[in-house]
């Protein structure tokens, strides 16, 4: 008995380890840079392939792989016209197609330890305890610089990065994470973990494990803050998540989250703030760097912020009807961004236009949209829902690509399905 708790309880911290080396693709010293480890999960999933000898795609993977696939017409369309060619979006294929590989083997290798009984709750456990481990070491590496220094030191960032870096750490301006979890795309996942510690409030029938629930989503939503002010966004997602309806169209299904925590969840929420005050000293934390960046939407006139006001004078949209249709060709332009513009439409659309920004949009709701159909459940169409909602949002700020997290959810479907027929078909 107490060797199947302790193998159960082995196993889960292995699972969460490797969901966060999954979702924060870092990439470690000595390793080259390139070498992410994302990429080397992908590796797992070869070996699946070929233990197996048989091609693990069925229909919808297909269909979802030549989607990707045909976005490279419109950049060859506004490269040739352009006479310029910048293939920045022809690598973000390239890796689009290996982060279905990887989630693939990420996935079989759960699946492979775990059983058919593996939950979609349970792979939305590991992603939100997965985000709270990552954000607990962000914090402790804050508080102890020493620690903080050795992160940086194991982990490889390129030359600009790593400058920026170093400025954070001496000023302590900010949280740094591992890997992608710092700045605009720290801020990215974890609102996602908040997206998805809803979905696990809402489940939770029991109050004590209901309790925990909401502990972990103020955790992740007070360090997220302090990572990147991206992570307020899926802050205000994840609260309208728990205080709207749950709509099925097609069973004709309207139920309400009646939140008997409502108050418990805003009060943890004030008590989780308070922490860090109490810890450091309301002087020293509020006349710290990070708090002032955490915090100056709220604590600046009208709600507005230096970096909101710089986001503003980012907005420069495309002064012709070719721009505005094929785009440029143009994502980088010298050392910085082409047209000096960060928001995530615009970079788009000077690229290749409104006519590729459709292919890079209509792939990831696709994703959405085929998680839904075999999900059959009120709460993941939801989820669902607001996963596309924050991708609409997010853009208004940088580019908002997630196809590394919905592939997650999509080949849990996609091989839970498989197995439940394996199985009928077996008795």
């Amino acid at each position: 008995m107490n060797n199947s708790v302790l193998k159960n309880a082995w196993f889960k911290i292995c699972s969460i380890i490797l969901m966060l080396l999954y979702l924060f693709h870092i990439s470690f010293k000595p390793f080259p840079y390139v070498l992410r480890t994302r990429l080397i999960i992908a590796l797992i999933g070869v070996y699946f392939i070929l233990r197996k000898r048989k091609i693990f795609l069925n229909y919808t993977i297909i269909k979802l792989i030549l989607l990707t696939v045909l976005a490279i017409f419109p950049i060859l369309i506004s490269s040739i016209l352009n006479r310029y060619f910048d293939f920045w979006f022809v690598q973000n294929i390239v890796l689009t197609l290996i982060f279905l590989l990887s989630s693939y083997g990420l996935m079989k290798l759960l699946f492979y330890y775990w059983g058919t009984d593996f939950s979609i709750i349970d792979i939305l456990k590991l992603i939100v305890y997965a985000i709270a481990f990552h954000n607990l070491i962000t914090t402790l590496g804050f508080v102890f610089p020493s620690f903080g220094s050795l992160i940086n030191m194991i982990q490889n960032q390129d030359e600009n990065t790593q400058l920026v870096i170093n400025s954070i750490i001496e000023f302590q301006s900010r949280f740094i994470g591992l890997g992608i979890g710092s700045f605009f795309t720290g801020g990215v996942i974890s609102s996602l973990g908040l997206l998805c510690s809803a979905v696990l409030i809402v489940q939770e029938g029991l109050k004590k494990k209901a309790l925990f629930q909401i502990f972990i989503f103020a955790f992740i939503a007070l360090t997220g803050l302090f990572i990147a002010r991206t992570t307020l966004i899926g802050f205000g997602l994840a609260i309208f998540y728990l205080y709207t309806p749950f709509i099925s169209f097609s069973k004709g299904i309207l139920r309400t989250y009646t939140a008997k925590n409502r108050m418990l969840l805003a009060g943890l929420f004030l008590i989780v703030l308070l922490i860090p005050v109490l810890y450091f000293g309301i002087a020293q934390l509020t006349e710290s760097s990070a708090f002032v960046h955490a915090f100056e939407i709220f604590l600046g006139d009208g709600g507005s912020t230096s970096s909101t006001e710089h986001l503003k004078s980012m907005y420069i949209f495309p002064d012709n009807f070719k721009t505005w249709v094929i785009g440029d060709g143009k994502f980088i332009d010298g050392s910085g961004y082409y047209m000096g513009t960060d928001i995530g439409y615009l970079r788009l659309w000077f690229y290749y236009g409104v006519v590729g920004s459709i292919f890079f949009f209509f792939q990831q709701f696709y994703s959405l949209f085929l998680i839904k159909k075999m999900a059959n459940d009120v709460v993941i169409d939801k989820f669902c829902v607001f996963l596309g909602l924050f991708i609409v949002i997010i853009n208004f700020k940088g580019i908002g690509d997630i196809n590394y997290f919905i592939f997650l959810i999509l080949w849990f479907y996609v091989l839970k399905t498989q197995r439940c027929t394996q199985k009928k078909i077996f008795y």
